[in-house]
């Protein structure tokens, strides 16, 4: 087992492992709430991220906090630059 790997044990935390399929729900989950005036400025507030968590943990039936989208959407920034909703 590895320092991280030891680390998450420790804690009692499992990682949560984006697919594409939650990826993608994800990102239309908040494309519509961007959509629904929920976003201000570049970012969204974190009960919106708490929403999308809850969103995605029932979708895929496994627990994701929004810490996990939040990080999760940093990677997606970095990823593709941004994200506009027209």
């Amino acid at each position: 087992m590895d320092k991280d790997e030891s680390q998450n044990y420790r804690k009692g935390k499992k990682n949560f492992m984006w697919t594409a399929k939650t990826d993608k729900y994800l990102v239309s989950f908040l494309a519509e709430c961007a959509k629904n005036g929920e976003k201000h400025g570049k970012s969204f507030p974190k009960p919106v991220y708490t929403k999308a968590a809850d969103a995605v943990s029932e979708f895929c039936k496994q627990l994701c906090t929004s810490d996990n989208v939040d990080s999760h959407m940093k990677t997606v920034k970095k990823k593709y630059g941004r994200i506009d909703v027209f």
